[in-house]
């Protein structure tokens, strides 16, 4: 093998290596645009409105709780809309659930 098919092989595995390390901090669950994950942390609790009534999240303590905050301006928060009224779908048979939106 010669030095330039070794220096080529080297680049190669240099630059998949890159890519590999570039996937893998974005795919990391860790990442959020830049902020730590919130993951498997207590949510605070506050008020809101559910169905027309004040609540507070603490109420719905033990149960699967979705929060989407989104604004009618936001492409992507409408875009989302549809795969938020799939998952309304797929839930609704595990128990009482309860769906509201708060733009």
């Amino acid at each position: 093998m010669s030095a330039k098919n070794v220096w080529r092989r080297l680049a190669n595995w240099g630059v998949m290596a890159f890519v590999a390390a570039v996937l893998y901090v974005f795919i990391m669950p860790s990442y959020r645009q830049g902020e730590p994950s919130i993951a498997g942390k207590k949510a605070e609790d506050f008020p809101l409105t559910v169905a027309g009534k004040q609540t507070r999240l603490s109420e719905f303590r033990g149960k699967v709780v979705v929060l989407n905050f989104w604004a009618s301006w936001c492409g992507s928060c409408v875009e989302e809309m549809p795969d938020l009224d799939r998952l309304q779908a797929r839930i609704r048979s595990r128990g009482k659930f309860r769906w509201t939106t708060e733009p």
